[in-house]
């Protein structure tokens, strides 16, 4: 399986509704684009509702100031500090109502065209993004054969949307905890390719063969077999 060696999740900075989406699973993506936008209405009209209220304060300040009055001044002064802080908070929340694709590269999931007018919440999962370059393969090892397999060990894998063509990996991390899948214990092992082709799209599942060394035919093909019974053998108390 191929994956972004990236990978990074798009979530919702602000809790809002959806108003409008660009963008699907699938898509490519440059650095900066827009992907969804989030309802600013009500940002907005809180934005003017402040603004309002930070103009009327500043003349009433400056009114203040040409009658001398220090104690109004002051407290006037207080009152506009606060309500500019309450405006750069709602200028940073109408920034955020656009979310922007991080970098180059393409979106994994995410298909927000029905939720349009839908309520989306603060940290809610909206894209998954990986970008063009730096794929990282993931492996299933059975656990008779991930004793064999070494850090940058190389290898060969075949992709089943290009099975013309054997791109070259090397192991670069292998993970000690297995995982139950069809009945097998499988543990995952992380490897990186060489030279990646521009064809290649995370998602896409092949098969890899990795150089473990030189034995013959009859012993690579029995090899499992003879492991299996040995422990068989062994559990059994013959």
């Amino acid at each position: 399986l191929l994956e972004g060696a990236m990978q990074q999740a798009l979530v919702a900075p602000v809790t809002g509704y959806i108003k409008s989406v660009h963008v699907r699973a699938g898509d490519s993506v440059i650095a900066e684009q827009v992907l969804a936008k989030l309802d600013d209405s009500e940002l907005n009209i809180e934005f003017q509702k402040w603004q309002s209220e930070k103009d009327k304060l500043s003349k009433e300040h400056q009114q203040a100031w040409a009658n001398r009055d220090k104690a109004q001044v002051t407290i006037l002064s207080s009152k506009i500090t606060q309500i500019e802080a309450r405006l750069g908070l709602v200028e940073e929340n109408l920034r955020h109502t656009k979310l922007q694709a991080p970098f180059d590269g393409m979106l994994i999931s995410g298909d927000l065209s029905q939720l349009v007018g839908a309520p989306v919440e603060r940290g809610q999962l909206l894209f998954e993004i990986v970008p063009l370059e730096g794929y990282k393969v993931i492996l299933l090892i059975d656990e008779f054969d991930i004793g064999k397999i070494k850090q940058n060990q190389t290898g060969k894998l075949r992709l089943s949307g290009m099975p013309e063509e054997a791109i070259e990996i090397k192991v670069a991390t292998i993970f000690p905890i297995a995982s139950n899948e069809q009945g097998k214990s499988l543990f995952r092992v992380e490897a990186y390719i060489q030279n990646p082709p521009a064809r290649l799209r995370p998602g896409m599942r092949g098969v890899a063969k990795v150089e473990v060394g030189r034995a013959s035919i009859g012993s690579v093909w029995t090899q499992s077999l003879r492991d299996r019974l040995s422990l068989y053998s062994w559990y059994f108390g013959f």
